[in-house]
């Protein structure tokens, strides 16, 4: 089984008791987090040491979730897989989101099983596509 803790995950959202119960979430499950609840501190957090996997809100002040995907892969030295999450039910998130380069869009409220599966499932797949197992 892999060890989890190498896999170091942004969640950048500006709820803060959505942020606190992911960071707790996450990190019970062995990952590394960092956390953020705008854009400009997420960017900060990305440059100290840069993600694996973000995990982006698509409302918050200071600029949107996909502004910052955008300002992310512009930052990056190496691939970071993107999950926006969003409470909004706006038509065409979902093919916005992709065109971000997102690897999956969660709606909330979500369960941790649907987020754990997506965060498997992208871990797994670096993990493959890196060589570290076969």
């Amino acid at each position: 089984m892999k060890d989890r803790s190498e896999t170091k995950i942004l969640v950048v959202d500006d709820d803060g008791p959505i942020l606190a119960a992911l960071k707790l979430r996450l990190e019970h499950a062995g990952y590394t987090v960092m956390v953020a609840r705008d854009s400009s501190s997420a960017c900060v957090q990305a440059k100290r040491s840069m993600p694996d996997i973000a995990l982006l809100d698509i409302n918050m002040p200071g600029g949107d979730g996909f502004e910052l995907a955008k300002t992310l892969d512009r930052l990056a030295d190496k691939r970071i897989d993107k999950v926006f999450i969003t409470a909004s039910k706006k038509p065409g998130l979902r093919e916005k989101a992709y065109e971000c380069g997102a690897t999956d869009l969660i709606e909330k409220p979500f369960s941790s099983d649907r987020l754990f599966d997506t965060l498997v499932g992208i871990d797994d797949h670096r993990s493959q596509r890196d060589g570290a197992y076969a």
